[in-house]
């Protein structure tokens, strides 16, 4: 099978391209980490498997439509607002 006819018919089939399937695959990877860890950004872009900190940032605001400060911060507001002690 030719690459350019498999790329076809994962976009055909799915609806993205491979290349936004495997961005949004890092971005959702790098939300979990947001989320469960206190790991610094670029940390988190690296172990997401972004080669840099810019494509970090324009994939991740693409994606989620926040910087990924931004989206701890809300998390954060949001954990504090529904604190039940």
């Amino acid at each position: 099978m030719h690459p350019n006819y498999a790329m076809t018919l994962f976009r055909q089939t799915f609806g993205v391209s491979i290349v936004e399937q495997v961005a949004q695959h890092r971005v959702a990877y790098a939300q979990q980490l947001l989320v469960t860890t206190d790991l610094g950004v670029l940390d988190i872009a690296m172990r997401a498997g972004f080669g840099s900190s810019s494509q970090f940032y324009l994939s991740f605001k693409r994606i989620s439509g926040l910087s990924p400060r931004a989206y701890r911060r809300s998390l954060d507001a949001f954990s504090v607002s529904h604190d039940t002690r």
